[in-house]
């Protein structure tokens, strides 16, 4: 599929305009109408590129704070009726929630969007103008937060109230604290259809009652994935709260099938786990290795996320 990637220039305009060679048999179709992808990080030029290109079906908008705002990229974002996958940094969001001369922004309806990746900005409100949007058909829903310590008081619920009702797959990632993170996946009632959820690693998942009773987060989840999750935490030379992991099922997820992680640190070069001048090599804690054990009788494969491979309890037992 044509796209653009950023940056893109100027003089791009006047092509995407023109209309394809007659060879292509598409009569009035121009380079624009058959541009898909589209990757911005230039507010001077947007509305014009999305202008000439109608029938884009992924958006990344990632402008930098200093860019002049755009009071009508709400309404652009509405024009876009093939649009089905975008992504916006923080700044994208304040600007579709608030204009620069105090009038009311208009409210993106994008009723084909089924994924959406967006990311918090500092001191969110919770009544933020992104509740508001028309998004009839999301499926998967990717919230982010990349500023230290607490986001605001925006609350995930108070989001998946309004777009939850159909979604399949939500994650968390960056700096989102336990009370955003925690707040959305405990009641199935926001996410009835929820099948597949992401975090960065098992703690963020733990919610106690009083008696330090594990309770059950969603009995639809089938998938969950720890985006930073590696074998480290599993190994004797690491203490880490393993209560997490081993609430999983059937506690916290009564359905589950698949556990999905990163497994390979991204700063090691060696997939195995070795420690020491002499090379030394971790062992793998005993609860990990039961919890293999456990989650093979139940038939739940923990997936390693850069390959696909399946970890098994006899290739942990030989390591």
């Amino acid at each position: 599929m044509p796209w653009l990637p950023p940056p893109v220039p100027p003089a791009v305009l006047p092509t995407l305009k023109l209309p394809l060679p007659a060879a292509f048999g598409t009569e009035g179709v121009s380079y624009g109408d058959i541009v898909r992808y589209v990757s911005l990080d230039d507010l001077s030029c947007t509305m014009e590129i999305l202008n000439s290109c109608p029938n884009v079906s992924h958006l990344l908008l990632a402008y930098d704070p200093g860019s002049l705002r755009s009071p009508d990229l709400g309404r652009m974002l509405s024009h876009l009726k093939s649009l089905v996958a975008l992504k916006i940094s923080d700044y994208e969001v304040v600007s579709l929630s608030t204009t620069s001369d105090g009038s009311t922004p208009v409210m993106p309806s994008l009723s084909n969007l089924r994924t959406f990746l967006f990311e918090l900005p500092p001191n969110y409100p919770e009544d933020a103008g992104i509740c508001s949007w028309d998004l009839p058909n999301l499926q998967s829903v990717l919230i982010a937060s990349h500023h230290g310590g607490y986001s605001g008081d925006f609350c995930c619920a108070s989001f998946l109230e309004v777009h939850g009702h159909a979604l399949r797959f939500l994650s968390f990632a960056g700096n989102i604290t336990e009370t955003l993170t925690i707040k959305a996946p405990i009641s199935e009632s926001l996410c009835p259809s929820l099948t597949h959820l992401q975090v960065t690693d098992p703690s963020e998942l733990f919610s106690w009652s009083k008696d330090r009773t594990p309770i059950i987060i969603h009995r639809g989840v089938t998938t969950v994935t720890f985006a930073e999750m590696t074998w480290k935490i599993c190994t004797n030379e690491y203490q880490y709260p393993n209560e997490g992991l081993q609430s999983l099922c059937p506690t916290i997820f009564p359905s589950l099938r698949k556990v999905r992680c990163a497994w390979v640190p991204s700063s090691d070069a060696e997939s195995r786990p070795y420690f020491g001048r002499l090379g030394d090599r971790l062992k793998f804690d005993p609860w990990f290795l039961e919890l293999l054990v456990e989650w093979e009788q139940r038939d739940i494969k923990l997936i390693r996320m850069d390959n696909d491979e399946l970890i098994s309890f006899d290739e942990m037992r030989a390591w």
